[in-house]
């Protein structure tokens, strides 16, 4: 059914008619080391033993022994395989070793397990493995004493997040699947549980009658959050039992408070090791079996199950699970620890132990690598001392931050001397301007920190040393410490293998705050933070060598795509903005902005038209001779200036010496004909004796068939040619298929945009007259808001640049706040130019700093992919749970659901013919869910939106519904009743991002 609306004609066509009449972390394998004070002695066994005089009565004391001899003699060029066989025999030595009570903490009030108990559960959390787990260690124990069958479990819980990736959930569920035989081995029952903690283990413990829940510990917001859930939905009789199974220093005992850095806390870590940094004994076969065992995981299925990012895939180096972390243990002792205090600095250098990922997991024990570490002591030289403070104080340093800082992820958890240097250079002049999306694909000017971050992306790991050098850049090339500290975290939580753990956080918390840090020498951005930059690295290491390493593989990550800023994209080209672009000031007075066009447009009369713009429809490409005119017919951009179609019949006009049709103003003839393209212009261009006839592109259906009814009906000598006027990149150039989503597109605009994103050539007083005149009627009107024609997109242009364009970034999806472009209708009907609106936003870049490149992303990527998937997509527009609530179109045509929110949003676009970008996502979503299919669902969002928006009947709405509705151009999320995997919002989600009561105070349907 077409949709022929009063709102879209009347304004928007006939009036314009008429107008045309008219190791992360300074503390994990890098940063710099502070060295050991001589009461702090180097980290050997032997150090160790004498670093206090222990009292005889000591348990911990009575059980550390000096090295065996064969200890002491460890050869480390041994066959491979040797650490494997060497643990096995330490841990059966060790089997009566002691567990020291000050690693647990109660935090249930019962101490006691109750009569009749079938088990004891160890809910393992953050330590996934067997042997060397201090947790598992006392839950045998405890079992033992009790003569209770052992259980383990884990509770798999996936969050709907960016950060929820396969790389992340693949290695962790291999390493799970090691400790599930491991356990089988052993006689203990190994469960997966799937769900939040909370929710799912107090009645595994109920139904299985434990008697006690022994588990491990992080410092992190929400493991704490998942015990306090189960604490709360435990029987009040089981003990919940809590052991630092991942610390060498269990973290409450090595410090009651936050410690300011690595000094404070190094003496109260030493003072307490010879207490700590014992042997540990055996986790041994368990003799009391369960009258239940566990069921067989199938964990290719769970695997294969999860809902996550599967584009970020598992690096191939590193083998997970305890064996892949102790393999690659012992190739650090082999080859890399003698090299470790000299060459750890250098990413060209394998010096590193690369064991942060196992130790992220609990697949590895950090106790565990510091005792085989310390066996080596002769043959490793200094590196031991320098490998231990990093593995130990400096790693458990970032516990202790993590544990007594709730705000040790924000910048409100730095110290006040750093939030008030960041504070008060926030405000200061970056040279280079970033997005998120464009560092995540290391499109930066930084060839090394590109390479840098592209280690990340295909390795999961990036060289400890440049880990600081890769943050610190983006504090410098960010708008504020809040958006770069934000952008850190999540490109290191999602991409690296180690990330969203202490030493991350802490990590980016160095970098960005100068946590556990110093004040330096102020300067600008940084204020006292310490500073780095390219040349200090090429002081340290073969900077060019690690580049060629990491870039030369990738065209896609050049340098050469650099940030979007006209003064960039002019370069690649080798051309210098205008002075007047340079200088452009948008405080300058009302109507600037015509006058500032006409400049540049009469500036550039001369502009070459790029042949790659145009195709040809018919057969034949000349045009005969004795024609009396060349024609262009206006589709879809329904302007004069600015319209590469117009430029081109124009020009085509002037070679021939024709005349032009279309606009009388400038001696060129419009003329509005009634009826259907097919049916009354090949008619009109024989009459005429026309000789080419230039069109405009549109994606759609119906335009496309128009293209073909009059490609069927025109004479077979004229020419026919398309010009795509719409986009900055022309559709069939930018890409020959139908793409995936934004990142699928991006890098290939990014490439075209230097030949593309030119300036404009004036469409200039024809002189070529015909006799024949058009005409033109002008009997119209205007809507309030939106004034139709180029004019009126042009005012509504440099109103946003003036006053909104500098909230874009921050303020974009709050209905409540004018931050929005509002460009759409005259961008829909080409009254404006989505090419003309980047440059000259581009211009203004340095006055709206991070704007620009998330306003450039929308305008140029985002909308020119919607007209990719209407091109490549002929079921553009097309596509069962109970439902809560049902509604018909007519109710909600009228606003009548029980949601405010949603009767606002759409009473908005009943009367503004607008509705606020962030809303139509929640508007088009709430549709699914009330209605009884997804088939109605999209229909009638597209019916509304056609029907009432200004910008409808548009690829940006197609495509926006359709995204909503069908998931195009997002990805899979967790499964939910209703929406299946398509993403889901709500009410409350709303209300956490703006001020939802004052907007539907401002909206009440009340008249409707």
């Amino acid at each position: 059914m077409a949709l022929n609306y009063l709102r879209h004609y009347y304004t928007f066509n006939s009036l314009y008619a008429a107008a045309f009449a008219g190791e992360f972390s300074t503390q994990s394998d890098q940063g710099p080391t502070s060295l050991f004070s001589t009461k702090a002695k180097a980290f050997t066994s032997q150090a160790i033993m004498s670093e206090k005089k222990r009292k005889s009565t000591s348990a911990a004391a009575a059980a550390v022994k000096e090295p065996s001899a064969k200890q002491q003699k460890l050869d480390p060029t041994k066959e491979k395989g040797w650490l494997q066989d060497s643990l096995k025999q330490q841990r059966t030595n060790n089997k009566q070793m002691k567990f020291n009570r000050q690693r647990l903490r109660y935090t249930s009030n019962t101490e006691r397990i109750n009569q009749g108990s079938e088990g004891v559960l160890y809910w393992m959390s953050r330590d996934h493995r067997v042997q060397d787990n201090w947790a598992l260690i006392h839950a045998q124990q405890l079992a033992l004493k009790e003569k209770l069958p052992l259980h383990v479990c884990f509770c798999l819980f996936v969050p709907k997040s960016l950060l929820s990736t396969l790389r992340h959930y693949s290695f962790m569920l291999k390493g799970l699947k090691e400790v599930e035989k491991e356990c089988k081995a052993l006689d203990i029952q190994f469960h997966l549980l799937h769900g939040s903690a909370g929710d799912v283990l107090p009645g595994f413990v109920s139904d299985r009658e434990l008697g006690a829940v022994v588990t491990d510990f992080s410092p992190l917001r929400e493991p704490l959050q998942w015990l306090e859930d189960v604490k709360k939905a435990l029987p009040k009789y089981i003990p919940l039992i809590q052991v630092d199974a991942h610390n060498v220093v269990p973290c409450w005992v090595a410090s009651p408070k936050l410690e300011y850095s690595a000094r404070t806390i190094r003496g109260k870590i030493t003072k307490l090791l010879p207490d700590f940094l014992t042997d540990l004994p055996l986790v041994e076969k368990h003799p009391y079996t369960a009258a239940r065992t566990a069921k067989k995981v199938d964990w290719e299925k769970t695997l294969a199950s999860l809902q996550v990012d599967r584009t970020i895939e598992e690096p191939e180096w590193a083998k997970p699970g305890t064996k892949g972390g102790v393999a690659m243990l012992e190739s650090f002792i082999d080859e890399r620890l003698k090299l470790f205090a000299t060459q750890r600095n250098d990413p060209n250098a394998a010096a590193l132990s690369q064991l942060s990922p196992w130790i992220r997991f609990g697949q590895l024990s950090a106790q565990r690598v510091a005792l085989q570490v310390q066996q080596c002591g002769s043959s490793a030289g200094p590196a031991l001392a320098s490998f231990i403070e990093e593995l130990v104080v400096r790693r458990e340093l970032t516990d202790n931050f993590c544990f007594y800082n709730e705000k040790y992820d924000r910048v409100e958890g730095a110290y006040e001397w750093a939030q008030k240097t960041l504070k008060d250079h926030a405000e200061d002049k970056r040279e280079y301007l970033y997005t998120r999306e464009q560092l995540e694909k290391a499109k930066t000017h930084d060839k090394l920190w590109n390479a840098s971050q592209y280690q990340m992306i295909t390795e999961g790991k990036m060289h400890g040393f440049l880990r600081m050098y890769w943050a610190k850049k983006i504090l410098e090339w960010t708008s504020s410490p809040e958006e770069a500290l934000s952008i850190a975290l999540y490109l290191n939580d999602r991409y690296s293998l180690d990330g969203q753990d202490p030493n991350g956080f802490v990590g980016c918390m160095w970098s960005i705050c100068g946590t556990h840090d110093q004040g330096w020498k102020e300067r600008e951005v940084f204020g006292k933070i310490r500073f780095m930059n390219y040349k200090g690295c090429q002081r340290k290491f073969d900077v060019a060598k690690f580049e060629r390493n990491y870039l030369d593989t990738t065209s896609v990550l050049s340098s050469k795509n650099k940030a979007f800023t006209s003064q960039t994209i002019m370069s690649e080209k080798n051309e210098k903005p205008s002075a007047k672009q340079q200088k452009l000031d948008p405080t300058k007075e009302k109507d600037w902005l015509q006058d500032s066009l006409k400049q540049q447009r009469t500036k550039n009369k001369q502009m070459t038209f790029n042949k790659e713009r145009l195709r040809f429809i018919s057969n034949t490409e000349r045009i005969k001779q004795g024609s009396e005119g060349v024609l262009y017919w206006m589709l879809r951009d329904h302007r004069v200036q600015d319209n590469w179609a117009l430029i081109h019949a124009q020009q085509l006009a002037l070679k021939e010496k024709l005349p032009l049709h279309k606009c009388r103003s400038l001696d060129i003839q419009f003329h509005l004909l009634h009826g259907s393209a097919g049916d009354v212009l090949p008619g009109f261009v024989s009459d005429r004796e026309l000789g080419a006839v230039v069109t405009d592109f549109s994606p759609l259906r119906e335009p496309l068939q128009w293209l073909e009814d009059v490609k069927k009906t025109l004479p077979k000598d004229i020419p026919l040619i398309q010009v795509d006027a719409h986009n900055i990149v022309p559709c069939w150039v930018a890409s020959p298929k139908l793409e995936y989503a934004a990142r699928t597109i991006r890098g290939k605009l990014t490439k075209l945009l230097p030949q593309f994103l030119t300036d404009f050539p004036l469409v200039e007083k024809h002189p070529y007259t015909t006799a024949r005149t058009a005409k033109v009627d002008r009997d119209v009107g205007e809507p309030e808001w939106a004034i139709p024609g180029t004019k009126g997109g042009v005012a509504m242009l440099e109103s946003f640049i003036d006053e909104r364009l500098k909230l874009f970034a921050t303020q974009r999806n709050d209905p409540n706040i004018a931050g929005l472009s509002q460009l759409s209708p005259w961008i829909r009907f080409g009254h404006l130019s989505a090419q003309r609106v980047a440059l000259q936003v581009q211009s203004s870049g340095k006055f709206a700093g991070p704007s620009v490149a998330t306003f450039i992303e929308e305008l140029v990527v985002r909308r020119e992919l919607t007209d990719n998937f209407c091109f490549y997509n002929e079921k553009y527009d097309s596509v069962e749970d109970k439902r809560e609530y049902l509604y018909t179109r007519e109710q909600l045509e009228k606003a009548k659901t029980h949601d405010k929110l949603w009767n606002a949003s759409q009473y908005q676009m009943i009367t503004e013919g607008k509705m606020h970008g962030f809303l139509r996502m929640y508007w088009a979503k709430k549709i699914l869910e009330w209605t009884s299919s997804p088939e109605e669902a999209l229909s009638i969002a597209l019916y509304l939106n056609d029907r009432y928006s200004l910008d409808g009947q548009d690829p940006n709405g197609f495509v926006g519904c359709m995204w909503s509705i069908g998931g195009i151009h997002d990805r899979a999320w967790g499964e939910r009743k209703v929406f299946g995997k398509v993403r889901y919002m709500n009410y409350k989600g709303c209300q956490r991002k703006f001020d939802v009561a004052r907007f539907e105070k401002k909206y009440s349907p009340k008249n409707l």
